[in-house]
């Protein structure tokens, strides 16, 4: 009977844990979502703030330029961009505080499908985007 007990007592953990690991990648692959929808937008701060404080930084660092280029290709990037489609293709949970979103780029034809990740970890209980 002990043994019965210890056997439910295991399982009822083993879900326990399944369950949490499947809230915190579902939480992360709608970070990953947020990210891509707003970066290829070229809604970069919505995009920074879906990072962790380094990689928002390095990026609104990286596209000073686009915020300095004239109204006119500032629209031409924007259109472009909108064309973009990505698709989240896994997410994999590689420990407790780290996700890899494996996704694909669809460019305007006649590029090919892009292949490529982002590394969501979880900073202070919410899921940020440590790497691209």
């Amino acid at each position: 009977m002990k043994t019965n007990f210890r056997i439910i007592l295991l399982m009822a953990a083993v879900m326990g844990f399944a369950s949490a690991c499947s809230n915190g990648t579902k939480e992360a692959e709608s970070v990953a979502n947020d990210f891509l929808a707003s970066y290829f937008a070229t809604d970069y701060q919505t995009a920074a703030g879906c990072c962790t404080e380094e990689l928002g930084e390095a990026l609104m660092t990286a596209v000073q330029e686009y915020y300095q280029m004239e109204e006119n290709i500032q629209k031409d990037v924007v259109d472009i961009s909108s064309q973009v489609v990505t698709t989240i293709t896994s997410v994999e949970a590689v420990a407790k505080d780290s996700v890899i979103v494996k996704y694909d780029i669809d460019m305007p034809e006649p590029e090919p499908t892009l292949h490529s990740t982002l590394t969501i970890t979880s900073v202070d209980g919410k899921w940020r985007v440590a790497e691209f």
